[in-house]
């Protein structure tokens, strides 16, 4: 979840006039391909409460995997739409994309995360 933050970090620069854009592309491919792997990288069980402090995740996490599920495919639509505002390089709408994809990123953390 580090890289994601630092990949939304880098796009924001890249919205506010800095940086290429093809290292911006790299940047939302991470992000892209990260959102649609959180499953396996928290699956059930991954609050690691033998190991504190290595997830993250709330062992409640696992009370409602449906919902955990969902607001994982909110994210990947979200991350979707910030790859293709990238692509086209309009800095206005990698900017308020950038947003919305760290407000899904935040709905999440409010729910899943210790």
């Amino acid at each position: 979840m580090r890289t994601m933050r630092a990949s939304l970090a880098q796009i924001a620069e890249f919205a506010q006039g800095g940086g290429e854009q093809i290292a911006m592309l790299d940047a939302a491919i991470k992000v892209v391909t990260l959102a649609k792997s959180i499953p396996s990288i928290f699956p059930p069980g991954s609050e690691l409460t033998e190991l504190p402090n290595k997830s993250g995740a709330a062992p409640t996490s696992w009370d409602d995997v449906d919902r955990f599920l969902d607001a994982q495919k909110h994210l990947v639509i979200e991350t979707g739409k910030l790859l293709a505002a990238v692509k086209d390089g309009n800095k206005d709408a990698i900017g308020q994309q950038v947003a919305n994809t760290r407000r899904a990123c935040s709905a999440c953390h409010e729910q899943f995360r210790d």
